[in-house]
């Protein structure tokens, strides 16, 4: 499950990064490069890690949903907003 989210994010980052309007091959490059991060990639093997990684997936989700919304001028905001409270609801935190 780990991997599947992972691999969810690194298909949100790409998708954000062509809101972003990069061009050429330098989204999918952005992309790579957090797949192979270790930062990331130590969250795989364990399964307290996955709080992080949803995490991650539910602010992917709220800043994309953003800009399309910012873009497209269409009522998003609600989504973006809840994606983003989903988000700090799934990391723990620091005490």
């Amino acid at each position: 499950a780990n991997c599947a989210i992972h691999s969810a994010n690194v298909l949100l980052l790409a998708l954000l990064l062509r809101l972003l309007r990069l061009r050429g091959p330098w989204a999918l490059v952005g992309a790579v490069l957090f797949a192979l991060h270790p930062v990331h990639l130590e969250n795989l093997p364990y399964l307290v890690g996955r709080a992080d990684s949803l995490a991650t997936t539910f602010m992917l989700v709220g800043i994309s949903a953003r800009i399309w919304a910012s873009c497209h001028g269409r009522g998003r905001l609600a989504s973006a907003a809840a994606a983003a409270v989903a988000s700090l609801l799934c990391a723990p935190l620091a005490g």
